[in-house]
């Protein structure tokens, strides 16, 4: 698909960011996370489905989103309004253990308590899975919640290594819910977003 065609989520604009669950909004508007490892392009990704440079910022620093960043998205064409929401990322070592502790406290808090629609999983394709990332994957299959995992990054790989990948997924039973992506090539961008679609 040309980048021309892809639909692309417009006119997106920044609620707030809250430092707790208690402070995030009540409405009912659909909500549409995204999560993943400090560095896995996150953040590139939100912004790249927005087709917008730097709505979610992009830093060489992993681990500069701390809070629970609210976005808003009008409605669009058959699709109604929701929140795209930039959650904290995990697991990057130069944050001290309280401060890793207290990051991984407000996901959670988020995933158990916040009624979101489909969770973004965000995970470098050239890495494998952490306990965080199965941690999470678990969570969604025991409470049956939506989960996108969104393997980053994919054109940083050869032929020889997207088919070592694929057939890794197929055998894990995670294929069905895998979608490689280039937030830089638009690559898997429009999967992602027919997805969203679907869940909201």
């Amino acid at each position: 698909m040309k980048r021309t065609d892809i639909p692309f989520l417009r006119n997106v604009e920044y609620v707030a960011s809250f430092p707790s669950v208690n402070d995030c909004p009540a409405d009912d508007l659909p909500v549409v996370a995204v999560t993943g490892r400090s560095n896995s392009g996150k953040s590139s990704l939100i912004s790249a489905l927005c087709d917008t440079r730097n709505l979610a910022r992009t830093s060489q620093n992993p681990g500069k989103t701390r809070s629970l960043n609210y976005f808003h998205v009008p409605p669009q064409q058959e699709r109604g309004e929701f929140y795209l929401v930039d959650l904290p990322g995990f697991g990057f070592a130069k944050l001290s253990q309280k401060e890793r502790q207290h990051l991984r406290k407000m996901v959670d808090d988020f995933l158990i308590r916040i009624n979101w629609n489909v969770l973004i999983l965000v995970l470098d394709a050239r890495r494998e899975f952490g306990s965080e990332e199965e941690g999470i994957i678990g969570f969604c299959a025991r409470s049956g919640q939506r989960l996108i995992l969104a393997r980053s990054k994919w054109d940083m790989l050869n032929q020889s290594q997207r088919a070592k990948h694929t057939k890794a997924w197929e055998k894990s039973g995670l294929a069905e819910i895998t979608i490689p992506i280039s937030s830089t090539k638009a690559v898997g961008l429009e999967e992602v977003l027919r997805r969203i679609r679907n869940s909201i």
